[in-house]
């Protein structure tokens, strides 16, 4: 699928997703992913996670300032919210609670409320450690999860975590443990019982379980086991983060490797760590260089909506990013199940976007993918939208002064016109 899928979450939970190219796929009863519309002219995916409500689908923005909304008979409208100047996208992602929609800020500077049964919107201001990018262009909000009646939200560079009350949207910035630590963490996830949080620090290999109610925190440090490193192509220099997520289970913490070579299982029994060897195989290197892959894989479990009262578990699963496969692990994490993630490939090459607008920072062009080839370029076979002069420089038109290539001959006379002036 290369690039079609990207290793986000919200492309794999519940019976909708969205591709690049904001094209929304739903499943049908042949188990087939089969195309339902566009949802934005944009090539790149604008569009994360699709919360179905009724007969009603709710789709939350990525880079997009609206929450679309479906109706059981494909028509589509939008809930406008309040337009903020940002770089790169203006949400991480989003989270059902109950009654209420989340959206996540990635450098959108308010966490976003809407409830369901009225479709009112509420802002809640975010300390600016937690949202934006740092220095690197790297983004400062990385993990969440939801604990008890509080969203909790960590950064990569602050050690403290943010908590908002879902219903009263109260907020407050708590330090876990007495340590100031260098800088925060990366991935956040609720033990079993619901009694504490894991914290994955973004600095080192340590894991940490902090429980809020009482302030107790203990810090778990893998760096003495052997952790070799896969060269993804991808790396954050002066960074050791070689795991990308973890999960809680009855066995004990697991973590999945980003770019290092191995899961870890911290034993419910001696709390000491051990090499999981997962019963699935696991390739090191993407098929192509269409199937990039900033990390080897995601571990999560498969949730379409949280509940306030945090009810069952649900189940294992795990994305493996170089061959764009997801399996389902069972509990004993003895065995999985592979899920299958299929296509129409006439239906996918039908919808290809072809030459468009990439984003509201990357302009009018054709991104190179698994469907849209040099090879396909340069012999004029390119599917989707054909390249169309007057789109490209209307575009352009956008963010340049000057698009009818007589640039140089106007600065030429500007210059005169200041040097010579009576």
């Amino acid at each position: 699928m290369g690039t079609l899928l990207s290793g986000r979450v919200d492309e794999l939970d519940g019976n909708y997703l969205v591709t690049e190219g904001s094209q929304l796929f739903g499943r049908g009863k042949d188990g087939i992913f089969h195309f339902c519309c566009r949802l934005s002219e944009d090539s790149e995916k604008a569009y994360g996670r699709v919360f179905e409500e009724e007969d009603r689908l709710y789709i939350a923005p990525l880079h997009s300032f609206q929450i679309l909304v479906r109706d059981g008979e494909g028509g589509c409208r939008s809930i406008p919210l309040k337009p903020c100047e940002v770089t790169l996208s203006a949400f991480a992602d989003s989270i059902r609670v109950g009654d209420f929609l989340f959206l996540i800020p990635q450098t959108y500077p308010y966490l976003v409320r809407m409830d369901f049964r009225t479709e009112e919107l509420h802002y809640v201001e975010v300390p600016e450690s937690f949202f934006g990018v740092d220095e690197d262009g790297n983004p400062n909000t990385r993990g969440y999860c939801l604990f008890r009646n509080f969203l909790l939200f960590s950064s990569v560079n602050d050690p403290q975590i943010l908590a908002v009350d879902v219903n009263h949207l109260e907020r407050q910035t708590v330090l876990p443990g007495e340590e100031l630590q260098a800088g925060g963490y990366t991935f956040l996830t609720t033990d079993l019982r619901k009694e504490a949080v894991w914290l994955l620090s973004a600095d080192d290999t340590s894991v940490c379980r902090w429980n809020p109610e009482n302030g107790e925190y203990r810090r778990f440090d893998c760096s003495q086991e052997e952790i070799g490193l896969f060269d993804c192509g991808f790396e954050i220099p002066g960074k050791i983060r070689p795991f990308s997520s973890m999960i809680d289970t009855r066995k004990g913490l697991l973590l999945a490797p980003a770019r290092g070579d191995c899961f870890f299982l911290l034993s419910k029994e001696d709390r000491k760590f051990h090499v999981w060897t997962p019963p699935f195989p696991m390739p090191t290197k993407p098929r192509s260089g269409y199937m990039r892959s900033p990390f080897l894989g995601i571990l999560f479990r498969q949730q379409e909506a949280f509940g306030v009262e945090q009810g069952n578990l649900e189940s294992i699963r795990y994305f493996s990013m170089p061959d764009r496969k997801l399996y389902e692990i069972t509990e004993d994490l003895d065995s999985y199940t592979e899920i299958p993630l299929r296509f129409s490939i006439n239906e996918l090459k039908e919808h290809c976007y072809g030459f468009a607008r990439r984003n509201p920072w990357q302009r009018y062009g054709c991104y190179e993918d698994v469907f849209h080839t040099l090879p396909a370029f340069l012999s004029d076979r390119l599917p989707g939208n054909p390249h169309c002069k007057e789109e490209q420089i209307r575009d352009y038109s956008e963010i340049t002064e000057n698009t009818d290539g007589t640039c140089g001959k106007k600065t030429h006379e500007e210059v005169k016109r200041r040097l010579f002036v009576d």
